[in-house]
């Protein structure tokens, strides 16, 4: 009968060594793969995002969230509101906190910004800031007029547009103003101005009677595409062609 000796075994143990060593880096390999196959691939610059990155829009479309944030800002860079899905064939539109998440702060104050201007566009009123320090809300009133008043959403407060201090409910603005020795209110200094005036005397802009949108020329003709697809004359704002210009 033969015997197995220790020198025998450690032959064996030798030789088994590489096969061993490829099975292990093939389960490796097959778990990275499965592994792989469990991200989801962005549609956009065609790469897998990791788990950990993983944050579905409402649609349940997913994308890289670097991708979503491009997005974002080359529509606030063309002015084109508002902002959808980033699949050609999704028209959802992002919601409010969709769009604070994936922004940073620099592009979510633009973004507002730009809101409130083409809101104020596609509308006749006027609007001012909130008079508490270091606020950002922006309100809207139907007119520059006294007794005129606005709420804001942030400060949780009522205020009188035209006085700028906390609303005087038992006096009029003109009674208000007496009592407490406030000069009359300077509109242009206070921000109470139409968004449309300053568009109508400033020569680089023009607005899109289509869609309300703002666009600036440096240069060219005045055949003007918008990003809705309407033409128009820069010069008088009338439909391209049927214009006197």
């Amino acid at each position: 009968m033969d015997k197995t000796y220790p020198e025998d075994s450690k032959t064996e143990e030798t030789k088994l060594a590489p096969t061993m060593k490829t099975a292990g880096e093939s389960k490796r390999t097959v778990k990275k793969a499965r592994k792989q196959r469990q991200k989801p691939l962005c549609a956009v610059c065609y790469e897998y995002i990791e788990l950990r990155q993983i944050v579905p829009l409402k649609c349940g479309h997913i994308f890289h969230p670097m991708c979503v944030r491009r997005h974002i800002r080359a529509k606030v860079d063309a002015r084109s509101l508002p902002i959808t899905c980033l699949d050609t064939d999704c028209r959802e539109e992002l919601a409010s906190a969709e769009l604070e998440f994936f922004c940073n702060n620099r592009l979510y104050e633009r973004l507002i910004k730009l809101q409130k201007e083409l809101l104020v566009l596609q509308k006749d009123f006027f609007w001012t800031e909130c008079p508490t320090q270091g606020c950002k809300f922006t309100g809207e009133w139907s007119g520059v007029e006294d007794d005129s008043f606005i709420y804001c959403t942030d400060c949780k407060v009522w205020y009188c547009a035209s006085c700028r201090v906390e609303f005087h409910y038992y006096n009029s603005c003109k009674e208000y103003r007496a009592i407490n020795g406030l000069p009359e209110p300077d509109f242009g200094s206070t921000g109470a101005r139409t968004f449309k005036h300053l568009v109508e005397n400033h020569n680089g802009f023009q607005q899109c009677t289509n869609c309300k949108n703002i666009v600036e020329k440096s240069g060219g003709c005045d055949h003007i595409t918008c990003l809705c697809g309407y033409e128009f004359c820069y010069k008088c704002g009338g439909k391209y062609r049927n214009c006197d210009c």
